[in-house]
This record gives C-alpha cells, sequence and structure tokens, in this order.
C-alpha cells in the first residue's frame, strides 16, 4: 500500500517538473503512454500480492467468527469421514 503512495507523490512530483518542460503535442502524448504502461506493470506485478492478501484477510475474519460463535465451524474431512 505504501509503494502506491509513494508513486503518487512522485507523479506528482514530476507533473510540475514535466509541465516546465513540455514543448510540443508528441511530447505529450508519449510521456501519457510511458505512464499509462507504468501503471498497468505496476498493477500487474501488486495483483497477486493483493489477492494473497484478500484471502488471509477473508480467512482471519472467518476465525474471529468462529472464536466468537457467530457461526459454526465447518466439519474437518477427517471428522466427516469417521461419521460414515
Amino acid at each position: 500500500m505504501t509503494t502506491f503512495i509513494d508513486i503518487m507523490q512522485s507523479v506528482k512530483a514530476k507533473n510540475i517538473s514535466e509541465a516546465e518542460l513540455m514543448e510540443s503535442a508528441d511530447t505529450i502524448e508519449a510521456i501519457k503512454r510511458l505512464r499509462s504502461e507504468e501503471w498497468t506493470e505496476v498493477f500487474d506485478m501488486s495483483h497477486n500480492q493483493f489477492k494473497a492478501m484478500q484471502a488471509a484477510m477473508e480467512g482471519g475474519l472467518s476465525h474471529i467468527s468462529y472464536v466468537l460463535e457467530l457461526e459454526k465451524k465447518p466439519k474437518s474431512p477427517a471428522a466427516s469421514a469417521l461419521t460414515t
């Protein structure tokens, strides 16, 4: 998460300095295209990490609901094999 904040601050800082350097529409378009490619790459790299974090959070919430007895614990495969 902090990486995205750092990236946003960096982009904000670059916008100020690039505005002074831009001369043509081609230059502006090339910079926009590069930014888009960079953001796509950042999101592609972090997608799996966010999925893992989401799974861990869901697991934690499930555990809390079992401990607080808000939900019944699911039967384990070993316990259901013994009853049959």
